[in-house]
């Protein structure tokens, strides 16, 4: 019984995820999805501070991500694309 309940329902999610990327496909095309904006973008102040501060060399990575509320990941990721 289980069974054939978790059978079906497995069927609908598979429908159901390939009518979104045929969605998806159709709206590319248009030009109507672009995806998810970026979080930490040219123009963000924060990251662009947080490098500044970092080229400095006064605080560390930890006290310049706790001051400018970025995360390590992404500051180590903008001074790698930096160079």
């Amino acid at each position: 019984m289980v069974s054939i309940i978790d059978s079906a329902f497995c069927e609908v999610t598979e429908e159901l995820a390939y009518l979104e990327r045929e969605g998806i496909t159709l709206a590319k095309k248009e030009g109507k999805y672009r995806g998810r904006v970026k979080k930490y973008h040219s123009k963000h102040e924060g990251i662009n501070y947080a490098t500044e501060l970092y080229k400095e060399g006064n605080m560390t990575v930890k006290k310049i991500c706790k001051f400018t509320n970025v995360s390590r990941l992404a500051l180590y990721r903008k001074l790698a694309e930096e160079k």
